[in-house]
């Protein structure tokens, strides 16, 4: 999979790569890599969540990142 912005809603995201993700309390794909990080976004900031890896690459305009 391709790069993702990250106010991308979850549920989208789970609708392009068909994975199942759970994370209460999470809307987008950068509040999930920063739930699952606990921390602020950097650029570099990776984590994994149900078998998809998302990267921050870009913190400038907004948050971009992908999700593999």
């Amino acid at each position: 999979m391709g790069p993702v912005l990250a106010w991308l809603p979850v549920t989208s995201l789970e609708e392009l790569s068909g994975a199942m993700i759970e994370a209460e309390g999470v809307e987008t794909v950068g509040g999930l890599l920063a739930h699952e990080l606990g921390r602020v976004l950097i650029a570099g900031s990776t984590a994994t969540v149900a078998g998809l890896t998302p990267t921050a690459e870009s913190l400038v305009g907004g948050a971009t990142g992908s999700a593999q």
